[in-house]
């Protein structure tokens, strides 16, 4: 979903952009000796966070925080939207990222099991 978000929106240094510049240190291991020795390796690796990559992230949450419950709700899964996505108007790119939805559950549901889908940043 945050892919889907961040690629229609144009978000640089969401989730997806931190980790196709290099950063992977949104995810760590749960192992704590191994979360030890991945920690010390990313220190060089890791992305400046700069007020761009800050907005980028808040941008991406506020985003599919809107478009997630508006899919739901044209497709039934939702009776309404909360009310922090009722009130005020939507986003333009809204109804883009909806419909990138629609078009990547039809996919998604038509995969067989052990099947995949290749996104590319």
């Amino acid at each position: 979903m945050h892919f889907l978000v961040e690629a229609e929106a144009g978000i640089k240094f969401g989730v997806y952009g931190r980790l196709a510049a290099g950063d992977n240190g949104l995810f760590w291991p749960a192992d704590p000796a191994e979360r030890a020795k991945v920690a010390r390796r990313r220190k060089s690796k890791r992305v400046k966070s700069s007020p761009e990559a800050k907005a980028d992230m808040v941008r991406s949450e506020e985003l599919a925080g809107i478009a997630v419950p508006v899919w739901e709700v044209r497709h039934g899964h939702l009776r309404e939207l909360p009310a922090y996505g009722a009130a005020g108007e939507m986003p333009p790119v809204v109804d883009r990222i909806v419909s990138r939805f629609d078009d990547y559950a039809d996919r998604w549901h038509a995969l067989p099991v052990g099947g995949s889908l290749n996104l590319t940043w």
